[in-house]
């Protein structure tokens, strides 16, 4: 195998994360599908080829799905399509922390990533509508390799061409390990982007472990199964691969291709640029309310909380509470209404027979994967053909305006606004000055004749925390801890004494605990220039 010098790659640095993929059109994505937006925001950068989006489309829909990334569009081009649509286009998505490293080059034949380094990140679609267009695909990217010179080059794609088992010419010398194939069919544009491998000493990743021992499938369609799509990395890039999988999607006839390489990445930072996702939060309709308070204070009752410093006691606290509530990961996989159980379960068995297929690629396990997206196709057909007509109906029996409004409100989206332009650092310096604004005192007065009012002054009641305590509204939205209101409202009273004490040390100055100088602040756009 071709060695590095590995002590040149900086160990500080995170692997990246990549991810490309033929997504078969973009555009439907947005009306329901949470998870695949979800999927691509955990690659520091990806590749959607055949998006089908033309530029005359707003893609400006496209930045809340992926907040922290920097887009850039390669658009489709109409042509005599018999489908009608659009032919190609790509989005490229890059991790905005990543941007002092990589740059997006536009070039009009092959437009690609450039790390600082020079390393080359390339995305790559052949067409496959004619032999000739191919031809000329492959032409573009010699040109464009044998231009550039580089020996840290990686292609990632669908290249529509079938390789089957056979291996570049670098394999023969032992360098590197052998690869394998579940698809067996050589084409001639397999024979062609082997020799275009060779050419530049590219490295086909695909079936040569790291992840992908047996070769998996790529593409996936009711007329049969291949492996089109495919990385490719220089000779001298091979040894920064940390693996190299082929992932199990439901919403494309491909699979996307995921891939990791050592140096690339950058290191995590607590810079108010990176901002941190929303935690669920915990829910009381999941807790048995005489069940929670008693294991509460079984849990409680094991520390002697006065004690405890003020900071170490509001600590325990929470974390006696997030220990004894019932908490359930949240599954969204899609935003629209009509996406209901029914819709989830058709889902999983749909996935669940992709995975089977996967693993033993037969004849009999192809059949019942399309079972299983007929079926699911059909649900969710008629769950969506079914909410409309609900629709429908509210506004055909509508009298009054509360009965108008509710009807509106159904057609409302939930979509958050934002704006790519304003960075994290920007909103935390904001709310930082407007929250502690500097005050200058030049002079202070302090009374003479200090009056201490013994009702006022004295450590507050247990009867009185929990009359505060019972005036709390439901439904709000929680703190940094994740822990709503409700979680107080029906405790025992050993529970409530401890609470007291801890309110009481405040009211006396011993204190003041971090997690109540924490707050989740969520900008509202109302109007004006969002940017």
């Amino acid at each position: 195998m071709n060695n590095i010098n590995l002590c040149n790659i900086d160990c500080n640095l995170n692997a990246l994360k990549v991810c490309s993929w033929n997504v078969h059109g973009l555009v439907a994505k947005l009306d329901v599908d949470t998870a695949f937006f979800d999927f691509l925001n955990s690659f520091d950068i990806f590749f959607l080829l055949e998006t089908w989006v033309v530029d005359s489309f707003d893609v400006n829909i496209f930045e809340s799905k992926f907040v922290d990334c920097k887009l850039f569009w390669i658009f489709a081009q109409k042509g005599n399509n018999v489908k009608g649509r659009a032919l190609g286009g790509c989005l490229i998505g890059v991790k905005i922390r990543l941007l002092s490293n990589w740059t997006f080059v536009p070039s009009s034949d092959v437009p690609h990533l450039k790390h600082k380094n020079g390393t080359f990140l390339i995305p790559a679609y052949f067409s496959c509508h004619s032999c000739k267009v191919w031809s000329s695909n492959l032409q573009v990217f010699s040109d464009f390799l044998t231009q550039i010179d580089s020996e840290k080059v990686v292609l990632l794609g669908d290249f529509n061409a079938r390789v089957g088992n056979k291996d570049i010419s670098i394999h023969d010398s032992g360098r590197v390990s052998g690869r394998v194939s579940k698809d067996r069919v050589v084409s001639n544009k397999g024979i062609s982007l082997i020799n275009f491998c060779n050419d530049f000493n590219l490295i086909i990743l695909n079936g040569r472990g790291l992840g992908d021992e047996e070769g998996q499938l790529t593409f996936f369609n009711a007329q049969g199964q291949s492996v089109i799509d495919y990385a490719l990395v220089s000779e001298g890039l091979y040894d920064q691969v940390q693996s190299f999988k082929i992932g199990c999607r439901l919403e494309s006839d491909h699979f996307p291709i995921l891939l990791e390489l050592r140096g690339l990445g950058v290191q995590q930072s607590s810079s108010p640029d990176f901002l941190l996702p929303l935690v669920p939060r915990l829910s009381w309709k999941l807790q048995d309310q005489d069940l929670f308070k008693v294991q509460l204070q079984e849990i409680i009752a094991q520390k002697n909380f006065a004690n405890l410093s003020l900071q170490e006691a509001v600590t325990d606290l929470n974390a006696a509470i997030k220990e004894v509530a019932v908490s359930r990961k949240p599954v969204h996989f899609y935003t629209q209404p009509w996406f209901d159980k029914v819709c989830l379960v058709a889902r999983k068995k749909f996935h669940k027979a992709l995975l089977k297929f996967q693993r033993v690629s037969s004849t009999d396990n192809h059949e019942l994967v399309f079972i299983a997206k007929r079926f699911y196709k059909k649900i969710c057909s008629e769950k969506k053909l079914a909410y409309q007509q609900d629709l429908v109906n509210g506004f055909e029996g509508v009298a009054d305006p509360i009965a108008f409004w509710g009807a509106v409100k159904k057609l409302k989206t939930g979509n958050n606004v934002t704006s790519e332009s304003i960075k994290g650092s920007d909103w935390y310096s904001y709310f930082k000055n407007l929250l502690n604004p500097q005050i200058q005192l030049n002079s202070f007065s302090t009374a003479n004749n200090l009056v201490l009012d013994w009702q006022q002054d004295s450590p507050f009641l247990l009867v009185e925390l929990k009359s505060a305590v019972s005036k709390i509204k439901n439904n709000k939205a929680p703190g940094v801890d994740t822990i709503p209101g409700e979680f107080y409202k029906f405790l025992l009273d050993e529970t409530y004494e401890v609470i007291l004490g801890i309110f009481n040390r405040l009211f006396v100055g011993e204190g003041f605990p971090d997690a109540f100088t924490e707050s989740v602040v969520f900008p509202l756009f109302k109007k004006g220039d969002i940017n």
